[in-house]
């Protein structure tokens, strides 16, 4: 057992004091993390390091060790994972502290490198404390969907015993040795794991701020080949809502969210759901509750058009898309601060 690495530049309560993700606290069966207004830190003592943290958080800013193993058959690569609790596995060699630690994001970056079967050695999930919450198995359904969507084949996956997981795995490695290197960084071990095949897609691999330790959002891995085309996550911004204070956007951290200004105009919101980390900043920023983040959906509009005001109280021109009513003609802060009565208060 070994405990989580943390990169705090990456989580969001690093990035802004009213993050409300809870991600890692939510998905541990023990309680290990600690999350209170001062502080998000980790027990060592409750910690048994199942990695269901790691999985959870939309940032990546947990990482812990995996060593799957990585094989060739005659119909393509198949990546064999076990989890530790099951019986009947020689060796360490594919074992994972648990197979729900396995993230959307490695999942994609192994169908991306041209892993076409997940093999499973799976415990009885159902009664284990680590198999409470998403699983690996609803993940692996979603990624199949959005490849379905896009016209390529998704990845079997065959859940077996030990046993039999044992068998495979040993006559695929007799015809072809994996070439799996020693355990590392759950966001890394892909790169050395897969070898050459790799190669095509290292750009989509690097994209983070951690150097030697990159985070892709799971969308940038198989960008969308049509404005409709099933995401991941995408951001959506409610028109008759939004206020025009353009706090998700200068917030993002990844640009899915970005305020685009023209010469002749106050411009336009611009959404790229294939940047979006699902890290809920903009959520958590917009006092009017006008944006959301939509999980294995369409995304909506991806540009919102933005037309110009005057704010009936203080004067000042303001933006706000076209589609909203702005029936009281006030800008965002006067709107929260309720100008009018103030003034009222003070001439009074």
């Amino acid at each position: 057992m070994s405990l989580p690495d943390i990169i705090a530049e990456r989580c969001v309560h690093d990035i802004i004091d009213i993050a409300g993700c809870s991600a890692c606290v939510d998905a541990c069966p023990r309680d290990a993390w600690v999350l209170d207004d001062n502080l998000l830190g980790i027990l060592p003592d409750a910690c048994d390091g199942c990695g269901l943290c790691a999985a959870a958080c939309p940032q990546g800013a947990i990482q812990i060790a995996l060593d799957p193993l990585l094989l060739q058959d005659t119909h393509g690569r198949v990546a064999a994972l076990a989890c530790e609790r099951v019986q009947g596995v020689s060796g360490p060699a594919g074992r994972v502290p648990c197979l729900h630690a396995v993230g959307t994001g490695d999942i994609l970056a192994l169908c991306r490198s041209g892993v076409d079967e997940f093999l499973l050695a799976a415990g009885e999930c159902a009664r284990c404390p680590r198999g409470r919450g998403e699983g690996l198995l609803q993940r692996l359904e979603r990624v199949h969907g959005m490849l379905a969507d896009r016209g390529l084949s998704g990845p079997t996956v065959r859940v077996v015993s030990g046993e039999v997981w044992d068998q495979r795995v040993k006559a695929l490695a007799a015809v072809r040795p994996a070439d799996r290197g020693p355990a590392m960084a759950r966001r890394l071990f892909l790169r050395r794991g897969v070898g050459a095949g790799i190669e095509a897609c290292e750009g989509l691999l690097r994209g983070g701020t951690a150097e030697g330790n990159p985070y892709t959002p799971p969308g940038r891995v198989y960008p969308p080949q049509r404005a409709d085309s099933i995401m991941p996550l995408a951001p959506a911004i409610q028109a008759d809502r939004c206020a025009g204070c353009n706090a998700c956007t200068t917030l993002c951290p990844h640009g899915a969210l970005t305020l685009e200004v023209a010469e002749d105009g106050p411009g336009a919101y611009r959404i790229v759901p294939e940047n979006c980390s699902g890290c809920g900043i903009c959520t958590d920023v917009c006092d009017y509750e006008a944006v959301e983040v939509r999980c294995w959906s369409r995304p909506g509009d991806a540009v919102l058009a933005l037309t110009p005001r005057h704010c009936t109280a203080c004067g000042v021109e303001f933006a706000v898309p076209r589609d909203h009513p702005a029936k009281d003609g006030l800008c965002h802060i006067c709107r929260r601060t309720n100008h009018h009565a103030r003034l009222h208060q003070v001439m009074g």
